[in-house]
């Protein structure tokens, strides 16, 4: 996956579970929402389950690690790592600020086609879709 230009919205196709047909814009990086600029890569999570992957856009750079969902609503991710490819600013500082953010997340829900990933109890990433891929 590379980091992502569109802007293309695509209907709630999410049957409330995390799958690898998804691909995930990032909404609200803890309380600020996300104002995507004409020349910005849109902020991204993609989900395979079966190999327990993850990787997306943070922004500037491609990532991707692990994850482990020991149950329904829990999520962790392992050795996140990214490409090292500098960016103007402010799409540095959020892709930091993601990064660090995403380490910590330990839960999440599926919610009228957001994808909310939790610290706790908190709500510090909200995604909605970005687009489906059909396999």
């Amino acid at each position: 996956m590379t980091c992502c230009k569109s802007h293309k919205n695509v209907a709630n196709t999410s049957d409330e579970k995390l799958d690898v047909n998804t691909v995930w814009r990032l909404k609200t990086l803890k309380t600020k929402i996300m104002a995507y600029g004409e020349s910005d890569r849109i902020v991204t999570i993609k989900f395979n389950p079966e190999a327990g992957q993850v990787n997306g856009c943070a922004g500037c750079n491609t990532y991707f690690g692990s994850y482990s969902e020991p149950q329904k609503g829990k999520l962790t991710f392992e050795s996140v790592g990214a490409t090292k490819m500098a960016c103007p600013q402010p799409m540095m500082e959020i892709e930091r600020s993601y990064l660090s953010t995403l380490r910590k997340v330990n839960g999440y829900n599926i919610t009228d086609g957001l994808l909310n990933l939790l610290q706790d109890e908190t709500v510090v990433l909200t995604f909605e879709i970005q687009e489906t891929v059909q396999e």
